[in-house]
């Protein structure tokens, strides 16, 4: 509810979260629906983005996503983070290699939740520092 008040995109990433990539299109449909159910009752809307587990994707998984009305959203840059790199690593990779229009990935789980609330911060001012701005994305 936070995220949703605040103006943030919200994206569906399947329920379970699952590797979808050898999952009948059913499944994935299911996945898809049941996040969006979620969401919706959540948030109180709904979105039209799915990101796949990890990033598997497949022919059912295409289907599933036009026939649930997704459009699927990947990222461009993978921090790697849940490989626990460290802050300053993390910073001079993104610095080093982020472009115009990248989608960043970090992740919030058990590996790296404690962190993210350290490193997140000062990864979004040192790329604003290189004139980067931040947007919502948008179908």
């Amino acid at each position: 509810r936070e995220v949703a008040a605040a103006g943030h995109t919200i994206g569906n990433h399947g329920f379970s979260h699952s590797h979808l990539r050898f999952k009948r299109r059913s499944f994935i449909e299911k996945e898809i629906t049941d996040t969006s159910s979620a969401l919706c009752s959540i948030a109180e809307r709904t979105t039209a983005m799915f990101r796949p587990p990890y990033g598997d994707i497949s022919f059912s998984l295409l289907h599933a996503a036009r026939s649930t009305q997704h459009k699927i959203v990947l990222w461009t840059r993978d921090t790697r983070d849940w490989f626990l790199p460290s802050e300053w690593t993390l910073q001079k990779y993104l610095q080093r290699t982020t472009r115009e229009g990248d989608i960043i990935l970090f992740h919030d789980n058990e590996l790296t939740a404690a962190r993210l609330n350290a490193y997140l911060p000062k990864a979004i001012e040192s790329l604003s520092a290189q004139h980067f701005e931040f947007s919502p994305l948008s179908l």
